[in-house]
């Protein structure tokens, strides 16, 4: 298999000197240019005891930033990232965030709101999609806050409630007279309507997110940020898409295409054809594919060498559905049973039983469906026929952004295509690199292609530079 790597002259020369180091850069998702890269179709179906545990990290999740916007007013900023969705804060807390974990937990799941709403979320037979999830807490979000300012007000921390309201005495109003949300959708279920739940609270939730634009619409200046606008109206959408990190390791990818005749891929990929395309030589069988890549340690000049298998991206499939409550695999047993699995009387929900028994079986399903997220892309995109190189907690752990360029022997590369608009002086440039590498590495030759359009195909074609390519001439 042949396969190419499309990169910007600035990538490749003077902003990160990709050539002179012999780099492969490892992007996050969120530097991709798909929005929805990496989409996961995650639902929620469990009995009693991972609903109230969600429910209770939800509680505690809203309480620590609560805590810290009480700390620090308005000199920091809050943000998702101060979720500590992960929940290892919760496990052993210093005392006096115990006491109030403890004080709001008791007063928030006492109410007949919140017992109501897990027996009903409970009681679904079939899933609960993301919209549905983000309705039910937004019903009871000014509940919740509620039940913590009463804590944060009792133990002194605050002088008065972030909201004023009665919400939980109308709350149970309301559900003594009509029941809940999640009954409604129980009863829906029971008659054939379950495609009809998905399309009321894709209904709901489209009502709800307009209504959050028209109140940032009559905010005093709409481009502020205060934190008690972001507990009040930002936390749940962030809270529910955080929810995502606690199931699969962070990746960082690195795309190569199995084609460079496609003038658009020049265009998005290679800096409007000015740029140029990388060609490798890859090892492996057919299918099994591989580049072994140098991965930095932490002294600065000491590197391991790992082995990477290009993952073919598969166009025209949906995204694999995720059970979140069966999914969760990065924090150990322990903290799954303490945090998710289990409730008070130490009763071991049934969402646990992978950890029981069949193991490898989970292990296996868990990665299978992991490595479908990220290498499933819409028709839209199979124009690029693209294949990735991955980095993932499966095969190394790695935290700073640095870590994610991984070294290539030269070796490795087989030749460079100039674009169509590529600079003279840049290809001077980048010949006379690759002449120094030649040199160094007793090298004799390295091809260099030019790109042209042809009339002919309608595609890039590419002409081989025979002279600049036996390096002797040079």
């Amino acid at each position: 298999m042949e396969i190419y790597r499309f990169r910007s002259i600035h990538a490749l020369l003077d902003g990160f000197h990709e050539l002179e180091n012999q780099e492969i850069y490892f992007a996050p998702p969120e530097k991709l240019n798909d929005p929805v890269e990496g989409f996961k179709d995650i639902f929620w179906n469990g009995d009693m005891i991972v609903w109230e545990n969600l429910l209770k990290h939800y509680l505690r999740c809203l309480l620590h930033v609560t805590y810290i916007s009480t700390i620090t007013g308005e000199s920091k900023k809050l943000t998702k990232e101060d979720i500590p969705v992960e929940g290892h804060i919760f496990l052993n807390p210093p005392n006096a965030l115990r006491k109030l974990y403890d004080s709001a937990y008791l007063s928030f799941f006492q109410q007949k709101a919140i017992k109501g709403l897990i027996k009903g979320l409970s009681n679904r037979k079939g899933v609960i999609r993301r919209s549905e999830l983000i309705a039910h807490f937004k019903i009871i979000h000014l509940y919740a806050i509620e039940s913590i300012s009463i804590i944060l007000v009792e133990e002194g921390f605050i002088t008065k409630p972030i909201i004023s309201t009665r919400n939980s005495i109308l709350m149970d109003g309301i559900l003594s007279k009509y029941g809940s949300l999640a009954h409604l959708t129980n009863l829906m279920e029971k008659d054939g309507k379950s495609d009809a739940i998905n399309v009321l609270f894709d209904v709901v939730s489209n009502q709800m997110f307009q209504s959050e634009l028209i109140t940032k619409l009559n905010f005093p200046d709409p481009n502020s940020h205060s934190n008690r606008f972001f507990i009040i109206t930002e936390f749940i959408e962030h809270f529910v898409n955080r929810l995502e990190d606690i199931l699969f390791p962070d990746w960082y990818s690195a795309s190569f295409l199995s084609d460079y005749t496609n003038s658009a891929v020049w265009g998005h990929y290679g800096d409007s054809h000015k740029g140029v395309c990388l060609k490798f030589k890859v090892q492996g069988e057919e299918k099994k594919e591989f580049l072994n890549l140098k991965f930095p340690l932490k002294d600065e000049n000491a590197f391991e060498e790992i082995k990477l298998f290009f993952k073919q991206i598969e166009y025209n499939k949906k995204a694999p559905e995720i059970d979140f409550f069966r999914s969760i695999g990065r924090m150990p047993v322990y903290q799954l049973k303490q945090l998710w699995y289990s409730n008070s009387n130490g009763n071991l929900s049934t969402c646990a039983e992978h950890l029981e028994k069949d193991k490898e079986l989970w292990h296996q399903s868990y990665w299978k469906n992991f490595y479908e997220c990220i290498s499933t892309k819409s028709a839209e995109w199979s124009y690029e026929e693209e294949y990735r190189l991955i980095l993932d907690g499966h095969n190394k752990n790695f935290h700073d952004i640095a870590e994610t360029k991984l070294k290539y022997d030269f070796v490795c590369l087989e030749g460079i295509i100039f674009g169509i608009k590529t600079s003279s002086s840049d290809k001077i440039r980048i010949i006379k690199i690759i002449h120094d590498k030649c040199r160094r590495e007793d090298r004799k030759s390295f091809d260099f292609f030019q790109a042209k359009y042809s009339r002919v195909s309608g595609k890039i074609e590419i002409e081989k530079l025979n002279v600049i390519s036996d390096l002797k001439n040079i």
